[in-house]
């Protein structure tokens, strides 16, 4: 029996890059509510895809794949900014 589990990994990558993209915005969203200031959400927002972008050409330098685990582990560091 074959099994096909490339659907699945793509499904779990798309799912992945949401759960990303939703942390980002409940986080600028946080940072707003806290501090109240534009200037402090701005820079937060700006800084979030930055240090995202950074990580994943640390990742490519040292030879580290972009499989689910890594795309989880940046998805928990995110939460943590």
């Amino acid at each position: 029996m074959i099994n096909n589990a490339s659907q699945k990994i793509k499904d779990n990558l798309y799912d992945v890059n949401e759960t990303i993209i939703i942390a980002i915005i409940l986080t600028v969203i946080t940072v707003f509510f806290f501090l109240g200031s534009p200037r402090t959400t701005l820079i937060t927002a700006v800084s979030l895809p930055v240090s995202l972008i950074g990580a994943f050409m640390l990742m490519k330098l040292a030879g580290f794949s972009l499989n689910i685990i890594s795309m989880l582990a940046l998805t928990l560091l995110l939460l943590l900014l």
